[in-house]
């Protein structure tokens, strides 16, 4: 006999059970230990699903397809709370969901195992999965996916391992049908010289800090990747994020825009009307901060849009040797700092940037009080909350400026002016300001984060933002949020209770109809998951 109690909207096998271990008001079923139970109702040959909660902003529905194969574990597989260090660097995409074709909406994934990739259909209503395997290599991850309008398929796989200081990786560019039938492959140049400058993107199929995204805007295909480069004229092997534009028909290289940010831990891109690509970064120097950027076939242009605190030096000499002085005012609550750093936290994670009437609004986690560089000494200082930044149509027209300082005339949203600095590795004053940044959420203590921000564009110009809310090392739930296209709040934050686990970089899509779709994967029961807000009223199937 199976013992289950009743917890967070499921059933949870609890083992032996005496009369004295039950306390309090619990619902407990017991059943055969053979027969299958939980709150899913079966749909079809291997797929079940269930209604979990009904919210203000929408029905909240779970699918769950069983699969031959691994898929990745969103809630285990990537388990790195604000505090650690791991979460600094996060985790590649596992989940690439496509837009619907013939009704049919896709993903494209990489089982975690055998490293076989697969694209993945469900038919319109949802009770139906086909899976076919798509061309590629176990040596190599999945590292980006993409689709156009008539359903082919645009891929990016890299091979593993860790090349330093001068062994390049090996990248493939795959073109598939809708069927998964490959159209073309290409192996870009990945040399340091005129090429995508790439010795480590992942170490292994489950081990990745970096991650890439696809767009394709007609016969143009956009990337941005962040990898570990060759070795530099210092001797050293540095990380960094680039821009790069393909031919979507021959796979072909373009332009190579360069570096888009050092040390770039994620990135996100979508298309605007005008077909120019539109992404943000996350850099910890060359910029500091989140860099907006746009870029087609022929130029790019970029700007930084929020930026924040630094870790400097507790000894008196860099690693260079050279010796600096005492750095007094972020020297507080007994640590000594002196005037150098070298500080890869960035205290921040992206969330998205969306193309509004007025220009671009860009959502990140962050600290309100982001330049306080007394704040330091842990992965985790002060609470993360919910932070967005409206920023001009025409961003590199606004005010030219230092790297790290935001000018008023570069952002329409309200926010107070904030101003800092920090001293680079040399001891160089690189000045820093933050100008109308505008905070969602109001996380008082470090016990409440804001991680794993999805945002959603939805028909009609509002934008849904969904977010966990961790403690320093653990989960504690999801919630959602929809703001319109200036980013103010419409109503209150919703709990989508914690059975909605995001992952940390995979992006959500949203249905014709304004339906939110989130993927996610289960290896222990080997299921594909789809988690749907009918946020735009349920869809006629």
């Amino acid at each position: 006999m199976s013992v289950g109690l009743a917890s967070s909207g499921d059933f949870v096998p609890v083992g032996d059970l005496t009369a004295s271990d039950i306390t309090g008001s619990k619902i407990y079923a017991f059943v055969p230990s053979t027969q299958k139970f939980n709150l899913y109702n079966k749909l079809g040959e291997g797929v079940e699903g269930a209604r979990l909660a009904k919210t203000d902003l929408g029905d909240l529905l779970e699918y769950r397809f069983t699969v031959s194969a691994t898929p990745f574990d969103t809630a285990s597989d990537y388990a790195s709370g604000p505090a650690s260090a791991a979460n600094r660097y996060g985790q590649n995409r596992k989940y690439f969901l496509l837009p619907p074709v013939d009704g049919k909406l896709g993903a494209v994934w990489q089982d975690q195992s055998s490293a076989d990739l697969f694209l993945t259909w469900w038919s319109k209503d949802r009770l139906e999965a086909t899976h076919a395997k798509l061309p590629g290599t176990s040596a190599e991850v999945l590292a980006a996916a993409t689709s156009d309008a008539s359903g082919n398929i645009y891929y990016l796989t890299i091979e593993t391992g860790d090349g330093a200081p001068d062994t390049a990786r090996t990248a493939t560019l795959f073109k598939a049908d809708k069927a998964g039938k490959q159209l073309a492959k290409v192996t870009p140049n990945t040399a340091k010289s005129g090429g995508l400058n790439m010795v480590q993107f992942a170490s292994g199929i489950l081990s990745n800090r970096y991650a890439g995204t696809l767009r394709v805007s007609g016969s143009k295909l956009g990337l941005m990747l962040g990898r570990k480069m060759h070795k530099s004229s210092d001797g050293l092997n540095h990380q960094g994020g680039i821009a790069v534009v393909f031919d979507a028909s021959t796979l072909g290289l373009i332009k190579n825009h360069g570096q888009t940010s050092g040390h770039s831990f994620g990135n996100v891109m979508m298309v605007n009307s005008a077909g120019k690509f539109i992404g943000i970064d996350l850099g910890d120097n060359y910029p500091r901060g989140v860099n907006l950027h746009r870029f087609d076939e022929s130029k790019r242009q970029s700007r930084v849009v929020y930026t924040f605190k630094t870790r400097h030096g507790k000894t008196a000499n860099n690693p260079a040797g050279k010796s600096f002085p005492k750095y007094d005012e972020a020297s507080k609550g007994g640590t000594t700092y002196y005037q150098w750093s070298n500080d890869n936290d960035t205290y921040t994670e992206l969330g998205g940037v969306v193309a509004v009437s007025s220009g671009y609004l860009v959502i990140f986690a962050g600290e309100q009080k982001p330049l306080d560089n007394s704040k330091v000494g842990q992965n985790l200082n002060t609470p993360r909350n919910i932070g967005f930044v409206l920023v001009r149509e025409d961003f590199e027209n606004a005010t030219k400026s230092d790297r790290n300082v935001v000018p008023d005339d570069l952002v329409l949203s309200d926010g107070a002016e904030e101003k800092g600095g920090f001293y680079t590795f040399q001891g160089k004053w690189s000045e820093q300001r933050n100008k109308g940044v505008s905070w969602l959420t109001s996380y008082a203590t470090t016990d409440d984060n804001a991680s794993r921000l999805k945002v959603a564009a939805l028909p009609g110009g509002e934008v849904l933002i969904l977010w966990e809310v961790w403690s320093a090392k653990a989960y504690k739930g999801t919630w959602a949020l929809k703001v319109d296209g200036k980013g103010k709040a419409k109503g209150s934050p919703v709990s989508l209770g914690k059975q909605v686990r995001l992952g940390r970089r995979c992006e959500p899509l949203v249905t014709s109809g304004g339906d939110v779709i989130l993927p996610a994967g289960d290896k222990t029961n080997k299921l594909l998951k789809l988690f749907v807000l009918e946020a735009g009223g349920k869809e006629k199937k």
